[in-house]
C-alpha cells in the first residue's frame, strides 16, 4: 500500500467521526457571526457576498468590509421589522382594549367573521371590529350583524342557497307553500342552485368570511337589528325623533315575513310603507323563521307572517292561507282582558311558530270601575244624542213657524 493510499483512508476515516462537523450556509448572518468574520478565508469571504449578491472582487480587507456593511443592514433592517411588529402589536392591543366582538364555534360559512372557514374552540377577536365601537351583535342561523356607536352596521356569514347555502325545504311543515307556488308571487326567481334568500342585505347571496358594511343602511341611526333564519330586519330612526323608527326588510319571506305586500324577496333593506301610511313607528321587533311581532311607540302589539299554529295571536283577513303579509293589530295588551288587566308588551320573542311576550303592570282601572266608566259614557253618548235630536227638532219648528 502506497503513502498516498495510507493519507487517503486517515482523511476518510476522519470524515466519518467527524460527527460534530458544520454545514456551510453561505451568505447566513447567523453562520457568519458564529464563525466570525476576521477566521474567513478570502474565498470563503467570497462566497458569502455571492450569496448575498454582492460584488466579489476586491482585497481580503475589502471583502471583509463590504461583507461587515451588508451584515450591518441586515441587522438594521431586522431592528427595524421587529419595532414595526412590536408597534403594531401594541396598536392592535389597544384597538381590541377599547372594545371588541368575540367569536367561537361553527364556522363553515364565515359566520365567525374571521376571513376563513376555520371553526374555533376559544373566543377569538373580529381584527376588522376592533375598536369600532360596537353596541350590540345579533345572530340567527349562519349570519351575524354588529351595530356600532355610529349607527354602522356590519354584516358577515351565509347569504344564500346553494351548494354553500341552507336547505330552504329542510324545515317546510306540510301544506306550507312552496316559493314557486306562493299566492305572494316572488319579485325574484329562484336559480338553478336553489332559492335566493339575499339575507345579508348586500345585494347578492354570496356569504361573506368578514365584516361587511350594509350600504342602504350606512349612515342611518339604527335603533335594533333582527337576524332570523332567512330574513332580516331593522328599525331605522329618524331624529330628532329617537323614541321609535321606521321597519326595514329584506332577505326572503315566503310567509310574508318581509310585510311588503306580494313582494316575497328583497335583495336589499327596504321600508315597510304599511307603518310609513299608518304614521306608525316602532320601538321593538322580533322575528322568527316565520312570522314577525312589533311594538309601537305607544306600547301597541302588531303581528304578520305565518298563522298555521296560531303565532300571530289574532285572525288574519286572508281565507286561503295561513299566513298573511300585512301587519295587524293584536288585541289584549294594555287593556281588559276577560275582566283581567294585561299591560302593555314590555319584552317580545318570536320562536319556531310561537310567541312570547312579556307585559308592564297593567296601570288601567279594574273591571268594576272600568264598567262604570263605560256606563257613565254611554249615558253621556245618549244624552249628547237626545240633545241633537231636540236641537234639530227645535230647528225645524223654528222653520216651519
Amino acid at each position: 500500500m502506497s503513502a498516498l493510499d495510507v493519507l487517503r483512508q486517515i482523511k476518510q476515516l476522519r470524515r466519518s467521526q467527524d460527527t460534530g462537523a458544520k454545514v456551510v450556509e453561505w451568505g447566513n448572518a447567523d453562520f457568519i457571526n458564529s464563525v466570525g468574520l476576521e477566521n474567513l478565508t478570502r474565498k470563503e469571504l467570497r462566497n458569502h457576498l455571492e450569496a448575498r449578491d454582492l460584488e466579489t472582487t476586491g482585497t481580503r480587507l475589502e471583502l471583509m468590509e463590504r461583507l461587515r456593511s451588508s451584515l450591518a443592514d441586515e441587522q438594521l433592517h431586522k431592528f427595524a421589522y421587529v419595532e414595526a411588529l412590536d408597534t403594531e402589536q401594541m396598536i392592535q392591543a389597544d384597538l381590541e382594549e377599547r372594545g371588541s366582538v368575540y367569536v367561537c364555534g361553527l364556522n363553515d360559512k364565515g359566520q365567525l367573521g374571521l376571513g376563513d372557514l376555520d371553526s374555533k374552540k376559544i373566543f377569538t377577536p373580529i381584527s376588522g371590529l376592533r375598536g369600532v365601537g360596537v353596541i350590540f351583535v345579533t345572530c340567527g342561523g349562519d349570519m351575524s350583524y354588529a351595530v356600532t356607536q355610529e349607527h354602522d352596521v356590519y354584516v358577515w356569514g351565509g347569504g344564500g342557497v346553494g351548494r354553500t347555502g341552507i336547505n330552504p325545504h329542510a324545515h317546510r311543515k306540510k301544506g306550507a307553500p312552496r316559493p314557486d307556488k306562493n299566492y305572494l308571487e316572488p319579485q325574484v326567481v329562484v336559480d338553478l342552485a336553489g332559492e335566493e334568500w339575499h339575507k345579508l342585505g348586500l345585494g347578492d347571496v354570496r356569504d361573506r368570511s368578514e365584516p361587511n358594511l350594509v350600504p342602504k343602511l350606512r349612515g342611518r341611526s339604527i335603533r335594533q337589528v333582527v337576524a332570523s333564519t332567512w330574513f332580516s330586519m331593522a328599525i331605522v330612526q329618524y331624529p330628532p325623533i329617537l323614541s321609535g323608527g321606521y321597519l326595514y326588510t329584506w332577505g326572503s319571506g315566503y310567509y310574508g315575513q318581509l310585510a311588503h305586500g306580494t313582494k316575497s324577496v328583497l335583495e336589499q333593506p327596504e321600508i315597510v310603507e304599511y307603518f310609513v301610511h299608518c304614521h306608525t313607528m316602532l320601538k321593538m321587533i322580533a322575528g322568527g323563521p316565520n312570522h314577525c311581532l312589533a311594538v309601537t311607540q305607544e306600547g301597541e302589539l302588531y303581528s304578520w307572517g305565518n298563522n298555521t299554529f296560531g303565532a300571530l295571536g289574532r285572525k288574519i283577513d286572508e281565507k286561503d292561507v295561513q299566513f298573511t303579509p300585512m301587519p295587524g293589530h293584536v288585541p289584549g295588551f294594555g287593556a281588559l282582558f276577560g275582566r283581567i288587566g294585561r299591560g302593555f308588551p314590555r319584552s317580545i320573542a318570536c320562536g319556531r311558530d310561537f310567541s312570547v311576550v312579556a307585559s308592564y303592570p297593567y296601570e288601567g282601572p279594574d273591571f268594576l270601575i272600568a264598567t262604570k266608566l263605560m256606563e257613565e259614557a254611554k249615558i253621556r253618548e245618549q244624552e249628547a244624542l237626545l240633545t241633537q235630536n231636540r236641537e234639530r227638532n227645535d230647528s225645524n219648528a223654528y222653520a216651519h213657524s
